[in-house]
């Protein structure tokens, strides 16, 4: 989901600024990579969030 969120900030930022528009021939090549990283660090951020809060260390289960 934070991955989701991530993508979202970035077409936010990217067209708020010019940085690329729908167009067909102006999308960068540097997009999709850009994607994939993004959903990783999300991916990283949750897994690490969640071995920090864990229903195990707050008394539960």
């Amino acid at each position: 989901m934070s991955g989701l969120f991530s993508l979202f900030l970035m077409e936010v930022f990217a067209t708020q600024t010019d940085l690329w528009h729908y167009i067909p021939g102006d999308w960068p090549v540097i997009l999709w990579p850009t994607y994939v990283a993004a959903i990783l660090f999300g991916y990283q951020l949750l897994r690490f969030i969640e071995e920090r809060v864990s229903p195990k260390k707050l008394g539960f289960n």
